[in-house]
């Protein structure tokens, strides 16, 4: 997680830090990241300016995010 660029987000590296690579962007604060199995994908949660948070999975190479949960503020 950085804001390197002015903006949150995920990003993936090799191990010695070399190939930094944004996969998403987002208003929010992401968290509680965990890889698949087979390394293809990550799980996070997203908690934007307001109480509500969402989890997404995404291709590690940023493609094909898409929200699985969601939860709405109560009030």
């Amino acid at each position: 997680m950085s804001n390197r660029h002015g903006s949150n987000g995920l990003y993936v590296m090799n191990a010695d830090g070399s190939d930094q690579r944004r996969v998403t962007r987002s208003s929010g604060y992401e968290t509680l990241l965990a890889w698949s199995p087979d390394g293809r994908k990550l799980a996070f949660q997203r908690h934007p300016s307001t109480p509500s948070w969402a989890f997404f999975v995404v291709n590690a190479d940023g493609t094909r995010a898409r929200k699985v949960v969601w939860k709405a503020p109560r009030g």
